[in-house]
Order: structure tokens, then sequence, then C-alpha cells
């Protein structure tokens, strides 16, 4: 049992990030160094299954460097599970140091630290705390597929995608979410959480190099898997497309057009296609359980002074 509690516990979940993993570690240090209330803090970087050599760049920089008061601990995870169940990993294993705050921010330079300040000071009075994304020139594709994923995930739970995964969260929160045995995308979970929430508007910096995993596929997969925290919308949906699809069916039957007819005939087997995909994940949740698998851990510290460390299932 430690004596001195943790601070803030930041978890950055890592894929193939070495053009950026190492500036983002220096910012965030650098940003936590001139707030007062942060004088003790660990850098969760939940790896997963990176392919370069960021992680070995992070681990020279830090050894070099030795920010004062903060603890570096490395989970490498041996097998590829995407960025929730990383961050999951990352949840399981910070909740054993019971930390006061937690912040979640992307490795990719995006996330500006600049906001992590008024975060911590907004915390006093809520439990979690967005910092929701402001305006940002993006792509025609990124912003079509953006905004697609904003209507499912509203369809879904009834709150808007805004509130992405650049937050902070206070003890009771991490311990809520830790519980979880299955995490699609952590803002819909903490939207739907009963916990109080506050917000404030951030602009969104470009990535600082690399290549985006959130692509197109990524944006379909985590809007389907999003809209499945709602079994009975996601019923009375699949109902009214297949009676709004008879419907046109039976006037395409009574104009005769073979074209109309075809194209009816493809969105309807779409439409099912989708609602198979839906059932399979809806399925797969009910049947889910605390899940394990294999990962690294590994601890540096700059000043001698290690947390309190157990290893997570």
């Amino acid at each position: 049992m430690q004596e001195t509690q943790i601070d803030l516990c930041a978890v950055l979940p890592v894929c193939d990030e070495a053009a950026n993993i190492v500036n983002v570690v220096a910012e965030l240090c650098a940003t936590l160094a001139e707030i007062p209330s942060l004088t003790r803090v660990v850098l969760l970087i939940v790896d997963d299954f990176s392919q370069d050599n960021g992680i070995d760049l992070l681990k020279d920089w830090f050894r070099a460097q030795s920010p004062a008061g903060v603890s570096l601990t490395l989970v490498r995870l041996t097998e590829r599970h995407g960025m929730s169940i990383a961050l999951l990993k990352g949840f399981k294993l910070a909740r054993q140091w019971s930390p006061r705050l937690t912040l979640v921010m992307d490795a990719d330079g995006q996330d500006d630290p600049q906001f992590i300040a008024a975060l911590v000071a907004r915390s006093d009075r809520a439990d979690i705390v967005f910092a929701l994304r402001g305006k940002r020139r993006e792509p025609w594709t990124f912003r079509f597929c953006y905004a697609a994923f904003q209507l499912l995930m509203w369809l879904g739970t009834g709150r808007s995608a805004r509130a992405n995964q650049f937050c902070v969260m206070r003890t009771p929160v991490l311990a809520y979410v830790a519980a979880s045995s299955y995490i699609d995308y952590l803002g819909a979970l903490l939207n739907a959480s009963p916990f109080s929430r506050d917000a404030l508007t951030a602009s969104r910096r470009p990535r600082g190099g690399g290549t985006s995993k959130f692509n197109f596929r990524g944006h379909v997969v985590t809007a389907l898997t999003i809209m499945s925290w709602q079994p009975r919308l996601l019923v009375r949906l699949h109902r009214f497309t297949l009676l709004s699809l008879l419907t046109l069916g039976i006037f395409a039957l009574s104009t005769d057009n073979f074209l109309l007819i075809t194209l009816l005939t493809l969105v309807a087997v779409l439409a099912q296609l989708w609602w198979a995909k839906l059932r399979a994940i809806l399925s797969r949740r009910a049947d889910s359980q605390p899940f394990e698998f294999a990962e690294r851990v590994e601890t540096i510290t700059a000043d001698g002074e290690l947390p309190t460390h157990h290893q997570a299932s």
C-alpha cells in the first residue's frame, strides 16, 4: 500500500507513433510541471503491439531527461487489440494506484497539452471534464466519415459525439470504467455514465507525423459498436428500415421499374447485413467476460520512488 496518493495518472495509448511519442511526452511533462497541484505523476503508456522503435526512443529520452516527480510505466501488449481495449488495459492497471485524477489523451500530437491545466481546474466541480474538439481543417473524406459517426453515435446514445477521449476523470470514474469488460468508445461510455460532466472547447492540432489509424473502416466499425449500446432503439430502427423498404418495394413493383427494383433490393440486402453485424456485436457484449491478454510491464522512475504495482488482469 502506497503512502502518498498519486496526483495524476496520464494514460496514453500508442501504436506505431515513433514520429510523435517523444515530443508528445516531453511537452506533456513540461505542462504538468507547471501545475502546482500535480507533484506526483505517473505516465502510463500502453503500447498496442507497435512495430516501430517509438517505445525505445521514449525510454532513452526519459532516462536522459529524468523529469522530477514523474514515473513512467510501459505496458507492451503482445498482440494488437485496438485503442479502446488498450485504454481499458491501462485503466485496469491505473485503478490499483487510485490516482486522484486520470488524464486520457492521444499520443499522435493532436491533443494540445496547453488545455490540461484548465481540465484539472474544472475537475474540482465535475467528475469528468472533456476537451471538446474545436474546429480544424480536415480532408472532406474525414469530415464526411466523422459526421456520419456523430450521427450514429447520437442515434445510439442520445448524446453528442463531440465528447472524445481527451479528458480528465476523478477516482470513482476510473474505477467505473476499469470495471468494464469491454469498451467500444470511451467518450460514449463516459457520456452514458452516472457521473457529473463538464467540458471546454480545445483546438485540435494536426497530427505530428505518421499516418492516422482512424480511417473510413475505423469510423464505420466504431459507429456501429456505439449504436449497440441502445438495443431497443436498434430494434425500432431496424423495423422502420424494413417497413420503409417494403413500402418502396411495393411502389417500385407497381411502376415496373427494373432499375429501381434492383436498387431497392441491394439496399435491403445491405440493411440486413448491417443488422446482422449489430446483432453480432450485441451478442458479443452480452456474452463478454472479464478478459485477460498477455503484456509486459516495465516501470522507469526519475526520482527513485515507484508507485505500488501489481499485475492487472
